[in-house]
C-alpha cells in the first residue's frame, strides 16, 4: 500500500504531509493538489490515500505516515558510503581494480582497539603483520587476534599437539619474529586423522574496531595480493562488522576453536 510514498521525492513527501497536516488535503481529496505534489505518481498516491482514509486514518493521522517514511529516508545510511568492492587482478582495459593488499593494511592503519585476521593460509605475510606491528607501536594496548587453518600434512601420523607445535614454531619463524605476537587460533578438526572428520577454516577476512571489515576470497599469500583475480567487499557498516567478529568470539567461546600457544 505504501509503495508509493516510497517512490516520491524527498520535497514532494515534505509537501505532501504538511498538505495533509494544514493545507488542501487536510480537507479532503483533491486531484489538483495531488498532481502538483506528486506529478505522474498522482493516481498512485491517490488511491494510498483512498485506501487509509477507508480504513479510518483521519489526513493528520496520514500526515503522521508520511512523516515517517520521510524520517526513514533521511535517516537512511548512505549505502555508498558503507560498502565497496575491492578486485584485484590483471589489469583489464575498462575493468578497474583495487589492490588487496592496500585494502588490508588501510584497514589495519585505521584501527585502535582490535585487529581480527582470518585466513586459511599463511604465506610472505611481512606486508600484513609488518603493517600490525607498526600500528602496535601507535597504539600498544591494540588487542590481535589470528584465525588460520592448521592442518595434518599429508601421511603424518603425529599427534596433533605436535603438529599444533611445530606450526606455532614455524610462525614464530617465519611470519612473526617480533615480540608480542598475537592471540593465534585454529580448528581443531584440520588435524583429525580421519580424512571424513577433517574440516577447514576457510574464512578469510579483516574486521578492525569491529566497526570496519574486508570480506575477502583472499589469503595472506603474496600471490592473493599480487596476481592472483581475487573479490572482496570492505564495509564500514559497524552493525556487519560487529556480527563477524562476535561469531569469532562465540566460536572461541564455544570450544570449537582453540588457541594454539606462542611463545
Amino acid at each position: 500500500m505504501f509503495e508509493p510514498l516510497t517512490e516520491l521525492p524527498t520535497a514532494a513527501l515534505k509537501s505532501l504531509a504538511s498538505s495533509l497536516r494544514q493545507g488542501v488535503l487536510a480537507r479532503g481529496s483533491s486531484d489538483a493538489a495531488l498532481n502538483q505534489i506528486a506529478g505522474p505518481l498522482a493516481a498512485r498516491v491517490c488511491v494510498c490515500l483512498d485506501g487509509l482514509a477507508a480504513q479510518g486514518l483521519t489526513p493528520v493521522q496520514t500526515s503522521l505516515i508520511v512523516e515517517a517514511v520521510l524520517a526513514e529516508r533521511v535517516n537512511a545510511p548512505d549505502l555508498a558510503a558503507l560498502f565497496d568492492v575491492v578486485l584485484s587482478g590483471p589489469e583489464i582495459s575498462g575493468a578497474p581494480t583495487a589492490d588487496t593488499g592496500a585494502a588490508i593494511v588501510g584497514l589495519i592503519q585505521e584501527a585502535q582497539h582490535e585487529v581480527v585476521l582470518v585466513t586459511y593460509v599463511l604465506h610472505n605475510t611481512e606486508q600484513i603483520f609488518g603493517e600490525v606491528v607498526q600500528r602496535l607501536k601507535h597504539c600498544p594496548n591494540l588487542a590481535v587476534k589470528l584465525f588460520v587453518h592448521i592442518a595434518r600434512p599429508t601421511g603424518d601420523t603425529s599427534l596433533e599437539s605436535e603438529i599444533v607445535r611445530r606450526f606455532a614454531a614455524d610462525f614464530r619463524k617465519r611470519h612473526w619474529p617480533w615480540s608480542n605476537p598475537p592471540s593465534l587460533y585454529f580448528d581443531p578438526r584440520g588435524l583429525a586423522q580421519s580424512a571424513t572428520e577433517r574440516a577447514s577454516l576457510h574464512a578469510k577476512c579483516v574486521v578492525v574496531d569491529r566497526r570496519a571489515a574486508l570480506i575477502t576470497s583472499a589469503n595472506f599469500t603474496e600471490a592473493a595480493r599480487t596476481k592472483n583475480i581475487e573479490l572482496g567487499i570492505v564495509t564500514r557498516h559497524p552493525p556487519l562488522a560487529r556480527r563477524i567478529a562476535e561469531h569469532f568470539d562465540a566460536l572461541v567461546a564455544a570450544g570449537t576453536l582453540e588457541q594454539c600457544v606462542l611463545s
